[in-house]
C-alpha cells in the first residue's frame, strides 16, 4: 500500500512541507495548515521590510552625499549657479567632507537645470581637473586635462535630459539625467601657495544660463576655508528625508538611466516612491529593543513612477517610552512596508 502523508492523499517530501512551529533566533514562528499566524505574520513582515530598508539605504548612500552637498555648499551662500565655493587657503577641520583634502585647492558649485535650463560652464586653459555628477552621482562629464578640452579650455554646455534644441558651434555638449549638478575643480599647491589655483578659478571659471549668455550674472566666489558648514549625508533616519527631497525633485528616469534596465538599486529606490505625503499619517512605533537598526515605514503600494518620499518622524527613547522609528499607513487601505533604516544598534 502506498504511503501518503497524514491529511494528504499520497507521500509529501517533508523538505518542502512547513512545520507547525519553527525557531529561529527571531523567536518561535507558528504554522497551521502551512498558513503563518497573525503573530507570525507579523514578525516575518517586519523582518523583510526592515531588510528592504537596508537595501534602499546601501544602494542609495551616493544620493544621499551628493544631496548633502548641495544642501553644505547652500548653508555658505552657493545656491545659484554662478555662485563658486573655493578652498583659497585649503580645507581644514572646520569644514565636513567625506573625502577632502588639505593640500588641494578645490572650487565647487551646483548646477540646477531645472531651474536656470541649459546652463554654460567655462573653464580657463589649464585649469586644474574637474568633473561633474548629477544628483544620483552618476558622471556626467569630465573637465580639463581629462575632459575633451585637454587642458585647453572652453565652453561645456550641461543639458538636461530630452533636450533636442540645436546648440551653435563652440561648446562640449553633455547631458545629464538629473536637474541637480554637483560640479568640482582641483588646483595644486605652487611654491607653497595657493594663489595660481585659486586666482585661475577666481577669474577663468564663468557658470550661466545658455538663454543669458548675452548678459550672463555676475560671478560669485566664496572662501569656503575656515567656514563651518557640513557636506556629509546623515545617519539617522534624516537620510531618508534626504533622500526624499531627490526623488521627488528629480525626473524619474535618474533612478537608473538605461532604457529598460532594472537594478537593486532602481528597484529599491522604486520601492520608497509615494503617493503625495498628505494621504500618510504616523501609525505605529517600532520597539527599539530589537538589536537592529531602528527603522520607518511606508506604502509598499505599487507606482508606475517615483513622485515623493513620505518624511519621516522619530521620537527619542526618552520621550516615547523606549521607543523609535516610524511608520505609515495609506489611507487608501494600502498595505505599510518599511523602507528605512535609521542608524546601527549595538547590542
Amino acid at each position: 500500500m502506498a504511503k501518503h502523508t497524514p491529511n494528504f492523499t499520497t507521500e509529501i517530501p517533508s523538505m518542502i512541507m512547513t512545520p507547525d512551529h519553527v525557531s529561529r533566533w527571531l523567536g518561535t514562528l507558528e504554522f497551521f495548515d502551512g498558513m503563518p499566524t497573525d503573530a507570525t505574520a507579523s514578525t516575518l513582515l517586519d523582518r523583510l521590510t526592515f531588510l528592504r530598508g537596508v537595501e534602499v539605504f546601501l544602494n542609495t548612500v551616493q544620493v544621499g552625499s551628493l544631496e548633502a552637498l548641495r544642501i553644505g555648499l547652500g548653508e555658505i551662500g552657493a545656491t545659484e549657479a554662478h555662485q563658486v565655493v573655493i578652498s583659497d587657503d585649503l580645507m581644514d577641520s572646520h569644514s565636513l567632507f567625506l573625502t577632502g583634502n588639505t593640500d588641494t585647492v578645490y572650487a565647487l558649485g551646483m548646477l540646477d537645470l531645472e531651474r536656470d535650463g541649459p546652463t554654460v560652464v567655462e573653464i580657463p586653459p589649464g585649469c586644474g581637473p574637474g568633473t561633474v555628477d548629477d544628483a544620483w552621482f552618476h558622471f556626467v562629464v569630465d573637465m580639463g586635462a581629462p575632459g575633451p578640452d585637454r587642458g585647453q579650455g572652453g565652453k561645456y554646455l550641461i543639458v538636461p535630459q530630452g533636450f533636442e534644441a540645436s546648440v551653435p558651434d563652440g561648446y562640449f555638449v553633455a547631458q545629464s539625467t538629473s536637474y541637480s549638478n554637483l560640479m568640482c575643480w582641483r588646483g595644486f599647491v605652487v611654491n607653497d601657495s595657493t594663489n595660481a589655483a585659486s586666482q585661475k578659478f577666481g577669474s577663468g571659471v564663468k557658470i550661466y544660463p545658455f538663454d543669458r549668455r548675452d548678459a550672463p550674472p555676475p560671478m560669485e566666489y566664496i572662501n569656503g576655508s575656515g567656514r563651518s558648514f557640513n557636506t556629509i549625508y546623515a545617519n539617522t533616519v534624516e537620510f531618508y528625508e534626504e533622500l526624499h527631497r531627490v526623488i521627488d525633485r528629480e525626473p524619474v528616469d535618474i533612478i537608473d538611466p538605461r532604457p529598460g534596465a532594472s537594478s537593486p538599486a532602481s528597484e529599491s529606490a522604486r520601492a520608497i516612491a509615494l503617493s503625495p505625503m498628505s494621504a500618510y499619517e504616523p501609525c505605529w512605533l517600532m520597539p527599539s529593543r530589537s538589536p537592529t537598526p531602528r527603522a520607518a515605514r511606508c506604502s509598499s503600494r505599487p507606482m508606475s513612477r517615483t513622485t515623493s518620499f513620505t518624511r519621516a518622524v522619530t521620537k527619542s527613547a526618552a520621550s516615547s517610552g523606549g521607543t523609535t522609528g516610524s511608520c505609515w499607513t495609506d489611507r487608501t487601505g494600502a498595505t505599510s512596508m518599511l523602507v528605512a533604516p535609521c542608524s546601527p544598534w549595538r547590542r
